[in-house]
């Protein structure tokens, strides 16, 4: 596992609109006292709560994965303890009718055939608007591969990259 993650961080930074996620699990008392601080007074009695390190080609922060409230949560944490995003799991038939149709319609042109399989409201600091952030696996003429699309609350595209690893265990909320 340390040799694939080695290789991941090691591949060209050029490549564009690709998705390289190394999570490492950390313990509570590595977690930054400030994010610390605000989950417990945004999530209360929050269950089940994972902590981690997530590095990308970009940046390195810190997520906490939890249930609260019967739902998935995902809190993503700049290093200095600084909210970075909010992800609320939710399921494909969540999504609003009008976005729905505009996303279904984005996964019709990209795909011959396309199965959902995580879908994610998000909200940022300082954006009164969610996006959705879906994952996917997809069928084109390139072959089948895992991706990953952040829309608009009214479903415009914002975003699209190719996740170089399927989603796993770690990634399920």
């Amino acid at each position: 596992m340390k040799h694939l993650a080695l290789l991941l961080l090691l591949l060209p930074a050029w490549l564009p609109a690709q998705k390289i996620e190394i999570e490492k699990r950390v313990r509570q008392r590595d977690f930054p006292a400030e994010a610390l601080s605000r989950l417990d007074r945004d999530f209360p009695e929050r269950k089940c709560t994972r902590y981690y390190l997530e590095s990308d080609q970009d940046s390195t922060n810190y997520e906490a994965k939890f249930k609260w409230m019967g739902n998935r949560y995902s809190v993503e944490f700049f290093r200095d303890g600084r909210l970075k995003d909010t992800e609320k799991q939710i399921g494909w038939g969540e999504v609003a009718a009008g976005p729905q149709a505009l996303i279904e319609a984005q996964f019709q042109h990209d795909f011959s055939h396309f199965k959902v399989k995580k879908v994610q409201v998000q909200t940022v600091p300082h954006d009164p608007d969610p996006r959705y952030e879906i994952e996917l696996k997809g069928r084109n003429a390139a072959g089948v591969a895992f991706f990953e699309y952040l829309f608009s609350a009214g479903g415009n595209l914002l975003q699209r990259r190719k996740i170089l690893l399927p989603p796993n265990h770690i990634t399920l909320y």
